[in-house]
Formats: structure tokens, C-alpha cells, sequence
């Protein structure tokens, strides 16, 4: 038995309702996931930018603080006056008040020690910064690594000018840059981590020390080589496999650049919990209608099936087979039932009286005194003969079937052409033939 479900007019239905109401549903939902997906991944890029923007501010002022505390340092007279008991004494007062420098050193212009906050320490002397300061007169800054711990440092070089303003020597100030990383450690979160890079890559500023000793580059190398890190923007790359977006802002003044780095994972986080409850509120719609579209579709289709299974058995002779049940009338299936309910008791009845007409003939058939015979037209082999042929000429049931009517005529070519009348004008009359018996009488 052939079920509705499987039924063509059932899915000729089914799938273009299916087209028609769950797939723009689909689309249309999937389409505004993925556009509060895009909104959320650029709301995230704009608060990177924003915090390495904020970052790079505090980086400067904290920069400038450091050139501005050095020049006023080395304005003082207890470091112009070239004293070097008295400039001793001044040097441990500032070191004592100025907690971000890790040693302060008073240098000649050749670069040699004059004095120093820590008397054992060997200067560090950046050959190109310190002579821009001794030379030229202009405040310089380097990073530098120290030999005896391994530490980095940002060195200041301040000239130190005597009363007539001629340089008379150079003030050194160097910061530890690893306590010059709490400006990025502030940043540092779960989801967030800041770090400052040089115009070659390194790291300076780290929230990992280790990182900022080694002076390592990393996957910013690409986006550096290729332009890709001037002003403020974000971009992306990948760490260990994992892509990463990041926000970026240069201090031009000293060509350092702040990275904003945060896993695109966590960056999409939300906008993907967003997007996968969107998709299950969207697949529960999907089968809540695909479950109405079945029942629908079933409804209408069912009782064709129904009625298609009846006109079968009517087809098969059997008019007794229930008509489908249909609560309305008035609407095309109900009209389609009852037409078709009303021709098959019309069918019926005209079956039931084509029935009796065919008793009744057989029975003149049989009954009948005359011989009477039916024949092919064109083999003139008999095809029925009632049991009065076989008492006149002599010839069994089973001998007249097939057999053909020729051999009952005495004069086969009259009877053929009278034969031919009957195909071409549907009657002849024959008023007089000679035939003959089975015995040849």
C-alpha cells in the first residue's frame, strides 16, 4: 500500500511551501546573525584602537615626564656647578625622589664617569644618542642592554650647560624598562594583553619581563615590513595557530607602537553564542512550520490518495470501496469526492444493467433453435458457437472453437463475398447457401 508520505502530488505540495516559508526564513535569519556577528567583531576593533590609543597617551606622558624631570635635574645648580662631593649628595637626593630611574650618572663629554648614584655601576654610553646630547646639545634617549645584569634600559642623555651655556657635561638617566611596563600591565586582562614594539619590532614594553630582556619580535613583523602599522587602526595575525585582532597606535615622537592584541575567539565569543541561539530560535521556527506545512500538505493530500485508491478498486471492479471521508463539500477536494462518488454509482448501475443484458443474450444464445457463431473476420476462425452449431452440423464444442466457418459453407467463394459485404457495409443477406455437416452432408 502506497503511502501519502511518499505520494508525488505530497511532495509537489510540500516542497515549494517548504521554499516558499522555512528557506527566506532561514536566510533571512542566518543574515542577521551574521550581520550582528560583523557589528559586534567591528565594536570590538573600535575598543582595541580606543584602548591602544589610551595606552599610547599614558606612554607618552610618561616619556615626556622622564625628558622633562632629566632637563630640570640637570638644571639644577648642584648638578651645574660640576662640584663632585656636592653633585654626589644632589644625585642621592633625586635618586631617593625620583623612583622610576634605576641609576643617575653625571658623565663627561667623552662619555666617562663623573659621578654616579651607584658607584660600582659601569655606565652604559650609547654611542649615537649620548654625542647627540654631547654634541649637538640635544636631549637623546636609546634602549640599551646592561652587560652586568642583562636588564634593558631607556637611557636619557640631558647636556648639562654651565653658566654661560656651553655643555659642560652630560646627565645620564636610565629606567628600567621592565618597571616602565606597568603602563601596559594595566591593560592586561583575560582577553586583552598590551605590549609596545620599536620601529624594528622588539618588544620594549611587555607585560611578560622575560620578553622585553630577549627583545624579541613576533608575527607584527609582516604587518611592520609592509606599512601596515602607521597611525591608528587594527589588523590581525596568528599566534601558536591562533588568530589574533589588534589595535594599534604609533607615538610618532619617539617611533614606538602600541599593540592592543585579544583572541579572535574571545573577540567573537558573544557574537557566536549570539549566532547559535539565533540558529536554534531559527531551526525550532523551521520544524514548528514544517510540522503545520505536514499536517497541511496531509490534509489536502490524503483524500486524492484516498480517492485515487478507489477509483483503483473501481477500476478492478469492485465499487464497493469507501469513498475518502471529507467534512466540506463546497471546496474543490469535496467537489471532486462527490462528482466522483456520484459517476461511480452512475458506473455501477449501468455495469449492473450491462450485466443483465449479457445474461439476458447468453441466454438467447444458448437457447436459441438456430445455429449461431462467432467469428474473426479476417482468419474466419470461430470464436464462440452456441449449442445449437454443434447439433446441426455435427461438430463438439471443443472442435468449433478455432476452427474455421468456411468448412461449414458448400460454396466457400460466395460465402467469402459475404463475408466482405459484412466488413466493408457492416450487414449482408445470403437468402439461399448450400452448407455442409461434419459428415460431408
Amino acid at each position: 500500500m502506497e503511502l501519502p508520505f511518499f505520494s508525488r502530488l505530497y511532495f509537489k505540495f510540500l516542497i515549494p511551501m517548504i521554499f516558499v516559508s522555512i528557506l527566506p526564513l532561514l536566510l533571512l535569519g542566518i543574515g542577521i546573525a551574521q550581520m550582528d556577528r560583523q557589528v559586534m567583531v567591528q565594536q570590538s576593533e573600535g575598543e582595541l584602537t580606543t584602548i591602544a590609543s589610551m595606552v599610547k597617551n599614558e606612554v607618552h606622558l610618561t616619556l615626556d615626564e622622564l625628558l622633562r624631570d632629566s632637563q630640570l635635574m640637570a638644571a639644577l645648580p648642584g648638578i651645574v656647578l660640576m662640584d663632585r662631593e656636592f653633585q654626589a649628595n644632589v644625585l642621592q637626593q633625586l635618586y631617593l625622589n625620583e623612583n622610576q630611574l634605576s641609576y643617575i650618572e653625571v658623565l663627561n663629554l667623552q662619555g666617562q664617569l663623573i659621578n654616579s648614584t651607584h658607584v660600582q655601576h659601569r655606565p652604559i654610553v650609547q654611542t649615537e644618542a649620548f654625542e647627540a646630547a654631547a654634541l649637538r646639545g640635544q636631549q637623546s634617549w636609546a634602549i640599551s642592554q646592561d652587560p652586568t645584569n642583562q636588564q634593558r634600559y631607556l637611557i636619557i642623555y640631558t647636556p648639562i650647560r654651565g653658566m654661560d651655556h656651553r655643555i659642560i657635561g652630560i646627565l645620564s638617566g636610565s629606567v628600567n624598562l621592565q618597571d616602565l611596563a606597568s603602563v601596559v600591565e594595566k591593560v592586561n586582562s583575560p582577553d586583552s594583553r598590551a605590549m609596545v614594539i620599536d620601529s624594528s619590532g622588539r618588544i620594549i614594553l611587555h607585560p611578560e619581563h622575560d620578553l622585553i630582556i630577549r627583545a624579541v619580535t613576533g608575527p607584527w613583523m609582516e604587518r611592520l615590513n609592509n606599512a601596515q602599522l602607521v597611525g591608528n587602526g587594527t589588523t590581525s595575525y596568528l599566534i601558536d595557530y591562533e588568530k589574533y585582532n589588534v589595535g594599534f597606535a604609533t607615538l610618532i615622537e619617539y617611533n614606538w607602537i602600541v599593540l592592543v592584541e585579544r583572541p579572535t575567539s574571545m573577540v567573537i565569543g558573544q557574537a557566536q553564542r549570539a549566532y547559535t541561539l539565533t540558529l536554534i530560535a531559527i531551526v525550532l521556527t523551521s520544524l514548528l512550520i514544517f510540522t503545520a506545512l505536514l499536517w497541511l500538505v496531509k490534509r489536502l493530500t490524503r483524500p486524492i490518495h484516498q480517492l485515487s485508491l478507489t477509483f483503483k478498486a473501481l477500476e478492478a471492479g469492485d465499487s464497493s470501496a469507501p469513498l475518502p471521508h471529507y467534512p466540506s463539500t463546497v471546496d474543490e477536494i469535496g467537489s471532486l469526492i462527490a462528482t466522483f462518488g456520484a459517476m461511480r454509482s452512475s458506473l455501477s448501475k449501468q455495469t449492473e444493467e450491462l450485466k443483465v443484458s449479457q445474461e439476458k443474450y447468453k441466454s438467447l444464445f444458448e437457447t436459441v433453435g438456430d445455429a449461431i457463431f462467432i467469428y474473426d473476420p479476417k482468419t474466419f476462425e470461430i470464436l464462440e458457437a452456441n449449442d445449437a452449431t454443434s447439433r446441426i452440423y455435427g461438430y463438439s464444442k471443443e472442435e468449433l472453437i478455432g476452427m474455421s466457418c468456411l468448412k461449414f459453407s458448400a460454396e466457400v467463394d460466395k460465402s467469402k463475398e459475404v463475408a466482405e459485404k459484412i466488413k466493408t457495409k457492416g450487414f449482408a443477406v445470403a437468402p439461399h447457401r448450400h452448407h455442409k455437416k461434419k459428415d460431408g452432408s
